[in-house]
């Protein structure tokens, strides 16, 4: 399944703490001038370096996720609202090698106290950087972690879906017909997403598709996907 391979999304502490504990071992090793920029490159590389890996690890969703597993997505999540953290995480990647490249060029054209001094600055405008795309991390962090439990539906096999209102026994029919084991019980609400079955007649492969309980609502309160990525 398309999203099942993403990996874990780290918080913006997270990522600060790493870059700036590997700066420090790194600048350990060397002195003066050296030790300031080597100490400035390591922590711009580990912050650029993990910011960019959490974008290029999702799908594009305008070409790489099927149409099915887009609605089905923004019907969990606001995928445009992800499509957007992840641009922002991006912006956040280039500005940090912005911020890693301008300072390098001053620790050079400074003494050893000016290198150090323009080191800690840059780790301070690091730092404010990450701080802005702390609640992106976040809302990606919990788009993966929602998205990847997601169920295997194949868009090129037969589908049915099983709907109706709370505790009619959809679940139950889908264990009976296919192979699933999904949870019963005597109280309404208990599939809270969407569970998937499989059999096969005729030698066709189809899928059941075991969905929550539908609720009578006003129509104002349903929520419409718009656009793609």
């Amino acid at each position: 399944m398309i999203f099942e391979g993403l990996p874990t999304t780290p918080r913006s502490e997270e990522l600060v703490d790493k870059a700036f504990s590997r700066a420090s071992r790194a600048g350990r090793a060397k002195r003066g001038h050296e030790a300031q920029e080597s100490m400035l490159r390591t922590a711009g590389n580990v912050l650029s370096d993990n910011l960019e890996n959490v974008v290029v690890s999702w799908p594009d969703f305008g070409f790489d996720v099927d149409p099915f597993y887009y609605e089905l997505a923004d019907a969990i999540i606001d995928v445009d609202r992800l499509r957007q953290a992840l641009s922002q995480v991006m912006w956040a990647s280039r500005q940090i090698e912005d911020l890693r490249d301008e300072y390098t060029t001053k620790i050079r054209n400074a003494d050893v106290d000016g290198a150090r001094k323009h080191r800690k600055q840059a780790f301070a405008r690091m730092a404010d950087v990450m701080d802005q795309i702390s609640d992106d991390l976040r809302y990606i962090g919990d788009s993966r972690d929602q998205l990847k439990i997601l169920p295997d539906v194949r868009p090129d096999e037969p589908a049915i879906v099983v709907a109706g209102y709370p505790n009619v026994g959809k679940s139950a029919f889908v264990n009976r017909v296919t192979r699933a084991s999904n949870e019963i019980a005597e109280y309404p609400f208990t599939t809270k997403g969407v569970q998937i079955g499989h059999f096969e007649r005729n030698h066709v492969r189809y899928q059941i598709v075991d969905t929550p309980g539908l609720l009578d609502r006003p129509a104002t309160s349903a929520t419409t996907s718009s656009g793609r990525r």
